[in-house]
């Protein structure tokens, strides 16, 4: 019995101490990071890779025009393709649910799942922005910027940074515009499914080389959009009786 509270008593030590080591890895990592201590300090610092993408994009062009970064704003987040994007990401209840604790961050780090799970994620997008030197310092990065934007500030900043690969536009914002030439509040359901789409896969968006292969990758994110959207099912549907945007006749 002696030595079972010995060995107890070692378990909780050894659990005191990791505790312990940890939290002060946390702190002099966190001490090492770019200033984050507000959301507009965490926007300016992914705002500033955003444009150092742009810039590098733009290849020196005189006549380049880089557009400023600017955070979406409030109102996008309820929005078709903001509701499209979660569909996609496995999450269209996160604006919904509850509040991540701190405890969850850390979990969903591990597990990645559920809209706890999407927080994390995007997160962690977020922080590679800053370059993170390793996975810690990434962790720690993502879980300040968690912290300091909150929920719907995370999703906003991340919609505003979001790459479009390869080689394509930074942010929902740009992509829109170069894609469809409007905003993306304006996006209708094909649209916004074809922008999440391209997200991915943006040459073959832009070339429009395949729009056969685009409608089927289209319609198929529609379908699952429209399972967890029945309110928009009938108008989801006729979206995907129409052609992609970039086949379709000058005008219509």
């Amino acid at each position: 019995m002696g030595a079972l509270r010995r060995l107890f008593g070692l378990l909780l030590l050894l659990i005191f101490v990791g505790v312990i080591g940890a939290t002060v890895a946390y702190v002099k990592t966190l001490s090492e990071l770019p200033e984050m201590e507000t959301s507009d300090q965490v926007a300016a610092r992914v705002g500033d890779s955003v444009q150092a993408q742009r810039a590098a994009a733009a290849n020196g062009a005189r006549d380049a025009r880089i557009a400023p970064f600017r955070v979406v704003p409030p109102a996008l987040l309820g929005s078709r393709l903001a509701r499209t994007f979660l569909v996609a990401r496995g999450c269209p209840g996160y604006l919904a649910a509850p509040v991540p604790t701190a405890l969850d961050f850390w979990q969903s780090v591990l597990a990645g799942r559920g809209s706890s799970g999407c927080a994390a994620a995007m997160a962690e997008e977020l922080a590679d922005r800053l370059r993170p030197a390793g996975s810690f310092e990434r962790h720690v990065a993502a879980d300040r910027i968690r912290v300091r934007l909150g929920r719907e500030g995370l999703f906003a900043l991340w919609l505003s940074a979001l790459p479009f690969t390869p080689g394509g536009p930074q942010g929902v914002a740009e992509a829109s515009e170069r894609l469809f030439h409007v905003p993306p509040a304006m996006l209708a359901w094909g649209q916004s499914a074809e922008l999440v789409l391209a997200a991915t896969h943006w040459d073959e968006a832009a070339s429009c080389e395949n729009p056969p292969l685009l409608r089927a990758r289209r319609d198929g994110l529609l379908r699952g959009v429209a399972e967890v959207e029945p309110a928009q099912r009938a108008a989801i549907l006729a979206e995907m009786q129409e052609p992609v945007f970039c086949a379709r006749p000058a005008g219509s």
